[in-house]
């Protein structure tokens, strides 16, 4: 998953102690990112993998979608009910 524009608001509102294990969630936890290089995410062509353009975004970070649950949350009880049948008129899901 791609933190863009709201990574740096999500972890402003983390505890101080989570701060330390953030490099923990991320796809690659050994990358570091050059600022004013790496504030950018390439559009390719799908077909040529031309560069079709460069998107501004401030420190985007890839992060593993389970690690950072997981971490999120440390501490909390969470329950988690799924239904597997959905009605929808003329339908049945599942």
């Amino acid at each position: 998953m791609l933190l863009h524009w709201g990574a740096q608001h999500i972890f402003r509102c983390l505890p101080e102690e989570f701060q330390g294990r953030l490099r923990k969630i991320r796809c690659n936890e050994y990358y570091d990112a050059t600022p004013g290089v790496d504030d950018f995410l390439p559009c390719y062509n799908g077909k040529t993998g031309e560069l079709l353009y460069r998107i501004h975004a401030d420190n985007p970070v890839r992060v593993s979608r389970k690690k950072m649950r997981e971490l999120l949350r440390e501490g909390i009880d969470v329950h988690v009910r799924i239904t597997t049948k959905m009605k929808q008129p003329g339908c049945v899901l599942g």
